[in-house]
């Protein structure tokens, strides 16, 4: 053999042809889906004020954006939530200012994410499974309630996605692009969802694996890959340098917020006030915490790192204290986590159902789970009969798997919400068309007993994983009040004071001593002239114990603003 033979690539193993004609049928359902999904969008971006303002989370993402905007590239503040997002945001802006133009932007990505998942998945499990798998996650709600909402929920499913594109391409053709291309997305990933570097290791490995058939050393894949990262890292930790002083890419409080919300002492697997210590209201959440646990001013990145380390060490005290309760909260979140109710955080799935009524037709997650879940068995029986197919599905399955393990251990380590647990989609998408193939085919495949049994099995699993979906999880039914509330800020900020009042009307109605929901309704009261109302407000605030002392302020201000405009109505001319 010479020189120039040794050099030669392994041969890849064959791929599934990709000239697989699509049954007509699929092809038309495909279609039917895409255009329904055209529809609600293009619905929710007529009818649905969230497509024109934001609030909670996205107030921050969008002032986050506009600070970029107003010194490129890298702005003046630090990003209290990820950064990523923000330039996503604030990319579209730069033609025009409008928030709604970076959702018709996001819109377009995530079309175009779905269309790479197709992409991805068609060479190991040929066009007509990957396109099956395509038709569930168009049929799954959850997936598009969060493509045109101001969050980052999204971009996490594409930079996951991304990840698979980039596996897919090194297999396809294993080189120095491929794999610095599976680390640049891998490291994108990490900026979407810090909890993505969890699956770092797996993703080493899948490199590893995948990079084999070059014949050249392990170590100089994964030295490419470490590149492909560091490209995609490091200008988000010089961003932040040069902001803020550090170089860190993770958001300035580090976690330590959503981690105290998830697991103190009052904490039941989701969202929650801690007893308390958040109003709820994210914009004001870091002065809100730096009173309540009296953290010294300074510059933000400082004091909200100061509050990150504050909430960390009092969570783990509490669990200390606590370590049965913090493990049978444990065991609750993942029995929410795998459950079919849409656990809402900022973005209200009951709510938008009552603005959209024929939103939520489709899939409950309990049927996502539960096919994707026994299409994975499949393919693993596949493997172990097939080595060939075997040789190619491992690096998928250490990829898919550590996507798995960090998107889990966020849920738990955190909180569970609907968009905490929407990237799981990704993993699962593999095992989603194998699985209706095998349970809709299984019995008719000739086999062994053992392969009828199997096949029986399967279907007890889905049965038992829909059934257990269905059980609810929260008592509470229909719209929440928070959703109400951040209704009604959206109209005042599209100029519909009326129709805010309204939501805010409705939003007291179920919590008539929320704080923050009585006092915007008092402000909105006073700009409206409508001062009784306003001063009964803000007289029910002051008889609230524990009032925050930002809202005791905002009381004392309101009390002063209505006597000034009492005294110009009734002055002689």
């Amino acid at each position: 053999m010479t020189p120039s033979d040794e050099s030669e690539p392994a041969p890849v193993p064959a791929v599934p042809s990709l000239r697989e004609r699509l049954p007509r049928w699929l092809v038309a359902a495909l279609l039917a889906l895409v255009m329904l999904r055209i529809a609600y969008h293009c619905a929710y971006l007529v009818e649905v004020p969230f497509s024109l303002a934001t609030f909670s989370d996205g107030r921050l993402y969008e002032e986050a954006a506009r600070d970029l905007l107003d010194a490129p590239p890298w702005g003046t503040e630090p990003f209290y939530l990820q950064g990523l997002y923000a330039y996503q945001l604030a990319m579209p802006m730069l033609i025009r200012p409008w928030i709604s133009l970076a959702l018709l932007f996001q819109l377009v990505l995530a079309g175009l994410v779905l269309w790479g998942l197709h992409r991805a998945l068609a060479p190991v499990l040929g066009r007509r499974d990957a396109a099956l798998s395509l038709l569930v996650l168009l049929l799954y709600p959850g997936l598009s309630f969060y493509e045109n909402k101001i969050l980052t929920a999204s971009l996490a499913v594409g930079t996951m996605v991304l990840m698979l594109l980039a596996l897919a391409r090194l297999q396809a053709r294993p080189g120095v692009r491929a794999v610095v291309l599976l680390g640049f997305a891998t490291g994108l990933a990490v900026l979407a969802r810090g909890n993505m570097l969890l699956a770092v290791p797996a993703v080493a490995v899948a490199a590893a694996l995948a990079w084999a058939p070059t014949g050249r050393p392990r170590w100089q894949g994964l030295g490419w890959l470490a590149l492909g990262l560091l490209l995609a890292l490091s200008p988000m930790a010089l961003r932040n340098a040069i902001v803020t002083g550090r170089p860190s890419i993770m958001p300035v409080h580090g976690g330590g917020t959503s981690f105290y919300i998830g697991n103190n002492r009052h904490a039941r697997g989701v969202w929650n006030s801690a007893g308390g210590l958040l109003s709820g209201e994210v914009v004001h959440e870091q002065q809100e915490l730096a009173a309540t646990l009296g953290v010294p001013e300074g510059p933000k990145a400082e004091q909200a790192a100061a509050i990150g380390r504050a909430l960390y060490r009092r969570s783990f005290d509490e669990i200390g204290q606590e370590p049965g309760r913090w493990l049978w909260l444990e065991l609750r979140k993942g029995w929410l986590l795998i459950g079919n109710d849409e656990l809402s955080q900022d973005y209200d799935v009951a709510g938008e159902r009552e603005l959209l009524p024929w939103s939520g037709i489709g899939l409950p997650f309990c049927v996502v789970l539960g096919v994707g879940l026994v299409g994975g068995w499949g393919l693993w029986r596949r493997a172990r009969a097939e080595p060939e197919f075997c040789t190619r599905l491992r690096p998928w399955a250490w990829l898919l798997g550590g996507q798995l393990l960090a998107v889990v251990a966020a849920n738990l380590l955190f909180f569970t919400s609907a968009q905490h647990r929407l990237p799981l989609v990704v993993p699962l998408a593999m095992g989603l068309g194998p699985g209706i193939s095998w349970l809709a085919r299984g019995r008719s495949i000739a086999g062994t007993r053992a392969d009828r049994r199997a096949w029986g099995y399967a279907w007890a699993i889905v049965a038992l994983v829909v059934v257990q979906g269905i059980w609810p999880r929260q008592r509470v039914e229909g719209p929440t009040p928070e959703h109400y509330y951040n209704l009604a800020i959206a109209y005042v900020q599209i100029g519909q004071p009326h129709e805010a009042i309204v939501a805010l009307d409705r939003a007291v109605a179920r919590r008539p001593d929320h704080p923050v929901i009585l006092i915007e309704r008092a402000t909105l009261e006073r700009r409206m002239g409508r001062f009784d109302e306003c001063e009964a407000d803000l007289d029910r605030l002051s008889a609230l114990p524990n009032l925050p002392p930002w809202i005791a302020g905002r009381v004392d201000e309101e009390r002063r603003r209505v006597a000034a405009l009492r005294s110009l109505v009734t002055a002689p001319e």
